[in-house]
């Protein structure tokens, strides 16, 4: 008896949470996520929601939306922890797969869909690394996402208030969180779509202006609070700063020009297994195929409109395309539907590649234990590890003898081993990497100076938000900076040169995660 599609969906669904969830908060921060807790975690201290801070300096380099996400998760569950920054992550995943199974549905099968929508979650990049981050990302891409499918449906239905109100409010939304981005992504999918449409004309309607003036509302009614505690020009030339890294504008040409080059490989490899299908593009009167149906030559269009800016940007983190994955993913489970008129290399290169896949799967988790340090440190790792073969197996097993559906099968499988990439995996770099010995001393740091005043001396303490946020979240007290040598009565975090050439007396070593650096905690000489 063949197991049917439900039956696929559901132990799907079933596996999901496991997968997601299982030490979500195992491994200490990384610095980008330790600066996102660090300056929700200084909003809370000082009860100053409207301009962000670090280390006690106001903080220019993202609007604070994600932070007040981050406080109010912190608030339900009554502390800050790895696992609370980063359950927001798992819940804005779970929104943005939701989105694309919803607007996709309308378009194709439930089984098409499904797999459009859970092909995002288990596509490597997001399913064993950045689903376990408490990064701004996941939900900025959701946000945008949002606003592309927005502009499509809301013109199908010819509602152009609803088209600009609501494009205009998510990009709002996107724009609170990381600035720029957001307005460049807007500009160029309204410009692209009613270009493409022949409908120049509604860009100067005023349904626009309308969206236009929501942006102003929402964005404005923030920086109009902002501007009683700060100047704004620093916080708009931070901004415009920012969102110009990593372009052209700070690199050579030579370095542009190779990762030109290198691009679609890097980003192919990071999006695997589904990245695979790309393959699919490779047809003769391509353009033509994709413009038989409407919402994927949509889907076409902004991904080739949006994605030049990346293209050319020499340091793009694979998270910074994550609102990209949904287009060409339905472009290409689109080409993957209508194989019948693909080449018969084509559909046979993706047929063995799932077939590999399957085969390889329970071989790399039998050799699993050769490679891991501290095995014996896993509870019921013997058991665990008989769970994940024998899924594993079983799954292959299933799908060549049975004739499954070979994409249903593979997200399956994939499910499985996240499991097992927590299983095992997490707790052996929980083990192993610096970032838990630097945890340990920044918070042994935090609590045996508890009782006394505590401050950076003048930059000592560098770029390194993660001692900072683990320091502050023990003491449950705002780090701030001090340029002065006052206080017989406090501690300061002092680097080595401060020793040695200041006038003061070391009590404690704080291990930083940059190789071997160390700074340490000291006290002025009486």
């Amino acid at each position: 008896m063949h197991p049917s599609n439900s039956t696929f969906y559901k132990i799907s669904l079933g596996l999901l949470l496991p997968a997601l969830l299982i030490n979500l908060g195992l491994v200490a921060f990384i610095n980008d996520e330790a600066i996102r807790a660090l300056v929700a975690l200084e909003m809370d201290f000082s009860d100053n929601y409207i301009t962000p801070t670090m280390f006690g300096e106001y903080y220019y380099n993202k609007p604070p939306l994600y932070n007040w996400i981050l406080l109010v998760f912190s608030k339900i569950y009554g502390q800050s922890n790895e696992f609370i920054s980063r359950l927001p992550t798992v819940v804005f995943l779970l929104a943005f797969a939701t989105t694309i199974y919803h607007f996709s549905r309308k378009y194709f099968s439930k089984k098409q869909s499904f797999i459009n929508a859970f092909a995002l979650i288990t596509c490597g990049r997001i399913l064993f690394y950045d689903s376990f981050l408490g990064l701004i990302d996941i939900c900025f891409s959701w946000t945008i996402y949002s606003m592309f499918m927005v502009v499509y449906h809301q013109w199908k239905a010819e509602k152009y208030y609803q088209l600009f109100g609501f494009a205009y409010a998510l990009t709002a939304v996107a724009f609170l969180m990381k600035g720029l981005p957001a307005i460049v992504f807007l500009g160029t999918t309204l410009l692209a779509h009613f270009i493409y449409q022949k409908q120049f004309r509604k860009l100067f309607s005023l349904a626009h202006f309308f969206g236009i003036g929501i942006f102003i509302g929402i964005v404005g009614s923030y920086y109009y609070a902002y501007h009683q505690y700060n100047d704004l020009s620093i916080v708009f030339e931070t901004l415009f700063i920012e969102s110009a890294k990593r372009t052209p504008v700070e690199y050579s040409i030579l370095d542009t020009i190779l990762h030109f080059f290198a691009f679609p490989f890097e980003m192919v490899f990071h999006f695997l297994p589904w990245s695979f299908l790309v393959i699919y593009l490779l047809q003769k009167g391509m353009k033509s195929k994709l413009q038989e149906h409407p919402f994927i030559a949509y889907n076409a269009l902004i991904f080739a409109t949006t994605i030049p800016l990346y293209w050319i940007s020499v340091e793009v983190y694979p998270r910074y395309l994550f609102m990209h994955v949904p287009l060409i993913f339905s472009v290409i489970f689109y080409l993957h539907q209508q194989q019948i008129i693909a080449p018969k290399w084509q559909i046979n290169f993706i047929k063995k590649g799932v077939n590999c896949l399957l085969i390889l799967a329970p071989i790399a988790v039998l050799v699993l234990p050769f490679f891991l340090k501290n095995s014996d440190e896993i509870p019921f790792f013997f058991l665990k590890m008989g769970v994940i073969l024998l899924s594993s197996t079983g799954i292959a097993a299933i799908y060549f003898f049975k004739k499954m559906p070979s994409f249903l099968t593979l997200i399956v499988l994939l499910l499985v081993l996240r499991i097992g990439f927590n299983w095992f995996i997490l707790p052996e770099r929980e083990k192993m990497e610096r970032t838990t010995v630097c945890k340990k001393s920044a918070i042994a740091a935090g609590k045996n100076f508890k009782n006394r005043e505590m401050y950076i001396f003048k930059e000592d303490l560098g770029w390194n938000p993660t001692t900072a946020y683990y320091i502050s979240n023990e003491r449950n007290e705002l780090l701030r900076q001090e340029f002065e040598k006052k206080d017989t009565n406090a501690v300061y975090i002092v680097s080595e040169s401060s020793i040695k050439w200041e006038n003061f007396e070391m009590l404690q070593t704080i291990e930083i995660p940059y190789k071997n650096w160390q700074v340490f905690v000291g006290q002025l000489k009486k």
